[in-house]
């Protein structure tokens, strides 16, 4: 856009509010911002007299153009700036590293017998959730106790009430006494929906009132010297106990609240979120994220706020921080408007909440001390590594290691991954995929050769310093074979493994190094260990979701009336088969062209097919 004059545009500039997004001259979003008034704030980027850090004073400079969308008011502006941020990911917006979604409790009460799993996707159904949960193990453990106590049925049969069939044929889980085989009426839907209902009471954190209510009904049967029922409540007795030790009384206060400690250093800055419901705090969650040394921690704050619960599928009814923020009122029409929910900032000042602030503030310090300190161990691993690669192979510098690995079945479905490290430092958005077109069977060297040729050409002007390679001679001799035609000199390492699949030695030169019995290799061992089994892992990864794709192929190709455009919908909104088991009808009739009756031959199909199979 060589055309595009900044001082001539800045007049253009309405006085509305918008969001205005900042290009370099690719054409790349490196900002995204909102403005009450458009007009004063992008200005303010050029002006001399305006104060600016560091890193905006050098964002500013790579700035050939920007553009702008204008909206009626804050409300709209904040979601918008939210949306484009987490669409673009700018390169001088403050971001999450750990952008990620966390996992549910769902449990569908809209079906006459209700299942309960867990789920990453909230959706506007007729289903219960509960979260989110952090920490994986306690989800595990809760859905574990909470089935086994109170028989919550694991399989994805679509039960109607009235339309169950004895003639049925009742699974293992009945068996072994960890369902009730309500499938073949042996659970009336009453009692059924009871132990839901408790399920749900216990998720919403009322765990006392359900322990009260079984001591009653245990001592009861004891008197009556029903003694397989008093053992059976005993029993759910002491489930329902083991999940309320995880949770800490915090007060007399039963609202929902997040409470949010702050606590920032050398470029970065930990969040350490304590979610309690209904008076307990049942998980807690930690966010880091890059910021510059002259932010403020109020703007930390307000902008962590709109990074985190723009769009949360969970809104507490209070939310404490340490102090005010420009966009509270902003966030909180946000959160009445949009997502309907009413929600109030508090700001502690004395007192227990104050202490439990601080508590938060303290365990956000303690966790970002943690993480720099495994980052200090990360680098002195990977600078030790690096000393000693470079005189392995005799290089001056090594920044860009690209490392690769083949993953096949029998044969089939032969696919090749490269895995990128700049700086000893995973780089996810460079990490490649690769399906081997012109090789057939498991020929692991003619599809090395293919994925170095494709690679090589590809990304000509960014080639690695260091080629590694998941194999021995063999591998490394095919690499450089194809490298030697191309006229390019780059070292190549084999990765060798011992007969239990561990990282034991480095290949190279026509040289075995062992790493795993020299403690001179210790740091250069574990490194090398984690980029093969990084390698291994993103290869299987991509290889099992094809063969999922494939599975679902062949099984809904015998399902009547779903055609291929339907079929292609399908597998777009679903990527492998537990993920179609585990949806419901009402979510299956979501999709365009799926009709109830369609949805329900799926999941027939799905959940009566033999293992071999599918």
């Amino acid at each position: 856009m060589k055309s595009f004059d900044i001082k001539k545009e800045l007049e253009k500039l309405p006085a509305r509010p918008g969001v205005y997004r900042m290009h370099d001259a690719s054409d790349t979003i490196i900002y995204v911002g909102k403005a009450k008034v458009l007009k004063n704030r992008v200005r303010q980027y050029f002006s001399p007299s305006y104060k600016k850090s560091d890193k905006i004073a050098q964002m500013v400079s790579l700035i050939d153009h920007f553009d702008y969308i204008v909206v009626d008011n804050e409300v709209e502006s904040l979601i918008l700036e939210s949306n484009m941020i987490k669409e673009y990911r700018p390169k001088y917006n403050t971001l999450l590293k750990d952008d990620k979604t966390f996992p549910y409790i769902k449990i569908t009460t809209g079906e006459d017998f209700p299942r309960m799993f867990t789920t990453r996707r909230r959706l506007k159904d007729n289903a219960r959730y509960f979260g989110p949960y952090v920490a994986g193990g306690d989800l595990k453990d809760a859905i574990n106790i909470l089935q086994k106590t109170y028989k919550i049925r694991s399989c994805n049969m679509q039960l109607e009430d009235g339309a169950l069939s004895k003639n049925n044929k009742v699974c293992l889980y009945y068996h072994i006494n960890k369902c009730n085989a309500p499938c073949v009426g042996k659970q009336s839907k009453k009692d059924y929906n009871d132990n839901i209902q408790s399920v749900i009471k216990i998720l919403e954190g009322k765990t006392e009132l359900i322990a009260d209510e079984l001591r009653s009904k245990m001592e009861d049967a004891s008197k009556r010297q029903a003694y397989e029922l008093a053992a059976k409540y005993r029993d759910e007795l002491n489930g329902v106990l083991s999940l309320n030790q995880r949770q800490k009384i915090t007060g007399n206060d039963f609202d929902d609240k997040d409470i949010i400690g702050l606590y920032k250093e050398k470029g970065n800055a930990c969040f350490q979120i304590f979610i309690i419901r209904d008076g307990k705090i049942v998980d807690r969650s930690t966010h880091i994220i890059s910021v510059d040394e002259n932010d403020t921690e109020t703007d930390i704050m307000d902008t962590f706020l709109k990074l985190y619960y723009i769009d949360c599928p969970f809104l507490p009814n209070q939310i404490w921080i340490k102090e005010e923020i420009e966009d509270r009122d902003t966030l909180e029409k946000y959160f009445l408007d949009i997502q309907k929910k009413k929600v109030k900032f508090v700001i502690p000042k004395k007192g227990d909440k104050d202490k439990l602030l601080k508590l938060a503030t303290e365990n956000a310090k303690i966790s970002l001390k943690n993480e720099q300190d495994k980052h200090d161990r990360d680098k002195k691993i990977y600078e030790d590594s690096l000393g000693i690669l470079k005189d392995i192979i005799g290089a001056r510098k090594i920044s860009r290691i690209e490392s690769y690995d083949i993953s096949n079945t029998f044969g089939t479905l032969s696919v090749a991954s490269m895995v990128v490290f700049i700086d000893g430092i995973e780089k996810k958005n460079e990490y490649r995929k690769f399906k081997i077109k012109t090789v057939e069977g498991a020929d692991d060297y003619g599809s090395l050769r293919e994925v170095i040729s494709r690679r090589v050409n590809a990304w000509p002007d960014n080639l690695p310093d260091l080629f590694l390679i998941d194999g021995g001679k063999g591998q490394v001799g095919v690499v450089l074979e194809v490298l030697n035609k191309l006229n390019i000199n780059i070292p190549v390492c084999g990765m060798v493994k011992n007969d239990k699949h561990q990282t034991r030695a480095l290949y190279y030169n026509g040289n075995e190094i062992n790493l795993s019995e020299n403690r001179e290799y210790k740091n250069l061992y574990k490194y090398i260990t984690k980029i093969q089994d990084e390698t291994h892992r993103f290869a299987i990864e991509y290889h099992r979701s094809l063969r999922s794709k494939q599975q679902i192929h062949s099984i809904l190709d015998d399902i009547s009336g779903l055609g291929p455009k339907k079929k292609q919908i399908l597998l777009k909104n679903y990527s492998d088969i537990d993920k179609i088991k585990n949806t419901s009808i009402e979510e299956l009739t979501k999709i365009k062209g799926i009709d109830k009756n369609l949805a329900n031959r799926i999941l027939d199909t799905l959940n009566n097919a033999s293992s071999d199979k599918i």
